[in-house]
């Protein structure tokens, strides 16, 4: 497949991810106990996680990169990203400090995603 399949994989992946973060800092907040709108996040946020984590190892395939050190930044915040569904659901209350967090980690991702620094 070709590099330009794979970033837009990634990004589809990561809009994907930012959707089904924001649906679970809303149904925090909203204190909706809805079983089938909390499994349809969980599996939205799993899935965007599975495809960027993909996409990203076919580009990096694609161009022939190692492990540079941008790559490892990227990896750290997919993980955090990955772990932020947790303290989202069980401390609703601080939806704004969630948000800002999703937004600070996905913008420091795109700078190394751009601008590759070291």
């Amino acid at each position: 497949m070709s590099l330009l399949f794979y970033k837009v994989l990634h990004l589809v992946g990561i809009i994907m991810l930012f959707a089904a973060l924001g649906g679970a800092i809303v149904r925090a907040v909203l204190a909706q106990q809805s079983p089938k709108l909390e499994k349809f996040v969980l599996m939205n946020h799993g899935l965007a996680l599975l495809i960027i984590l993909i996409a990203g190892f076919g580009q990096l395939a694609k161009i022939g990169m190692t492990f540079a050190g941008w790559v490892i930044v990227k990896m750290f915040i997919w993980l955090i990203m990955g772990a932020l569904i947790l303290p989202i659901k069980k401390k609703p209350e601080l939806n704004i400090v969630w948000w800002i967090t999703a937004l600070v980690l996905g913008t420091v991702a795109a700078i190394m995603g751009v601008y590759k620094p070291f």
